[in-house]
């Protein structure tokens, strides 16, 4: 996608999260516990990428997107990976010292 930005003469500016939000510590918790619930042996068969399938067979996309934005897990390694490639790329980014939406706002103003 960068390369066919690049192509079309935009110059893309990639932003990512950087640390947690304090702010936002016990919703954080919450979303890390129901993480490891879904990451258990037994939500993958019934709740996983094969559910998201489904409904996407069933011309229900918008909640097999759901599904299975769910199923995806960022860990530091493809973040780390990722900000190689653009660095070798020559692409230019900002990791936010909080979230992104934040530092996005704070660009555009």
């Amino acid at each position: 996608m960068v390369q066919l930005l690049q192509r079309h003469g935009v110059r893309p500016l990639l932003v990512f999260d950087g640390g947690p939000l304090p702010v936002k510590s016990t919703q954080n918790r919450l979303r890390r516990e129901q993480r490891t619930r879904r990451e258990s042996a037994d939500w993958g068969a019934h709740h996983g990428t094969a559910d998201g399938t489904a409904l996407l067979e069933q011309g229900r996309a918008e909640e097999a997107q759901r599904l299975l934005r769910k199923a995806v897990a960022v860990t530091p390694a493809m973040s780390h990976r990722l900000v190689e490639e653009l660095r070798a790329r020559g692409v230019e980014f900002i990791v936010a010292p909080y979230e992104a939406d934040a530092q996005l706002t704070h660009l555009v103003q």
